[in-house]
Parts: structure tokens; C-alpha cells; sequence
């Protein structure tokens, strides 16, 4: 499983807008390619949290399924997205 990562992160909500998502992001793959050398990173995001789909998505993550019922909040399951990103080897 070396081959292989997953990440996970959160920002305060009064911190949003100030680049720190995308800090993290470029921080946390390039360890992910040039340290740890993997081929893939994983996640896993609330299935309606577009904000950070969204920051996934530029960064080329791919939504490869739905885990149904990931969480379970006051008695409510709640879906997430399971995401899937494949790192480019270096020339």
C-alpha cells in the first residue's frame, strides 16, 4: 500500500477566503509525490460540502463513488464522496 496516500482537511470557517485550503493542498501533494512517492491520493468529502468538492476538483481529484451513510450526525446518515487523484511521475 505504499504506493497510495489519503489526506484530509479542515478550515475554520473564519479562516476561509485567505488561501489556506490551497496552501495545505500544494504542501500536503507535493509531499505526497516527491517524499512519499505515491502514485495515488485519496479522500473522502461530504457528498454536498461544494466548497471543498470544488477545491479538490482544481487540483484534479475525481469523484470515484459514494460512501452511503459515512457518518452518522443526530441520527441522520450522511453520503460522502469518495475522491481519487493520480500523481504524474516527474521526467
Amino acid at each position: 500500500m505504499s504506493h497510495r496516500g489519503e489526506i484530509g482537511l479542515c478550515i475554520r470557517q473564519s479562516a476561509w477566503h485567505l488561501g489556506i485550503g490551497h496552501a495545505l493542498m500544494d504542501r500536503l501533494l507535493d509531499f505526497a509525490k516527491n517524499q512519499a512517492k505515491a502514485d495515488l491520493v485519496s479522500l473522502e468529502v461530504c457528498h454536498d460540502n461544494r466548497r471543498a468538492i470544488s477545491l479538490y476538483q482544481h487540483y484534479g481529484f475525481q469523484k470515484i463513488g459514494t460512501f452511503e451513510g459515512f457518518f452518522k450526525i443526530d441520527s441522520k446518515l450522511i453520503d460522502y464522496d469518495i475522491m481519487l487523484l493520480k500523481l504524474e511521475k516527474s521526467s
